[in-house]
């Protein structure tokens, strides 16, 4: 998954997004190294309000509010 991220996502995209996708790869190498899953639930987190936040879905349930883009997102709209 790391590697997807820097090779096919982050080539592509800046600002807000990019600090967000920078933020995954630390806790995908956090995860790695300390053999927790733990990092991994940040890495979930972020990719799921990634999905909300970019295609436009309608709040219905869990919304954890932990990326740039959808800071950015709020201040624009």
């Amino acid at each position: 998954m790391k590697e997807d991220i820097q090779n096919k996502i982050q080539p592509f995209v800046s600002g807000p997004l990019r600090a967000d996708m920078e933020t995954a790869i630390a806790k995908i190498d956090s995860s790695m190294k300390s053999d927790s899953v733990e990092p991994l639930k940040g890495v979930h987190r972020i990719f799921h309000d990634l999905d909300i936040t970019l295609n436009g879905y309608e709040q219905d349930g869990v919304y954890w509010e932990v990326t740039k883009t959808w800071e950015w997102y709020q201040k624009a709209h």
